[in-house]
């Protein structure tokens, strides 16, 4: 009875086991993949503060200038 008891508890330990790995292996992937999202949205957004910088240097230079 006792034997029956440990089986099971071991079995489905390694259930647990394998769940936990299948569960990281997708948690590292997803970690990753909002790292180079991350990366994306940083260069997008510096991409438009550039853009926004010019575009507000331009402007103040033609107000200036009449």
């Amino acid at each position: 009875m006792l034997c029956k008891k440990n089986l099971e508890l071991y079995m489905k330990n390694q259930n647990i086991i394998k769940e936990n790995a299948k569960l990281r292996e997708k948690a590292t992937y997803l970690n990753e993949e909002n790292k180079v999202l991350l990366a994306l949205l940083r260069t997008s957004s510096s991409s438009l503060q550039e853009k926004e910088t010019t575009t507000t240097a331009t402007t103040t230079t033609h107000y200036e200038s009449c």
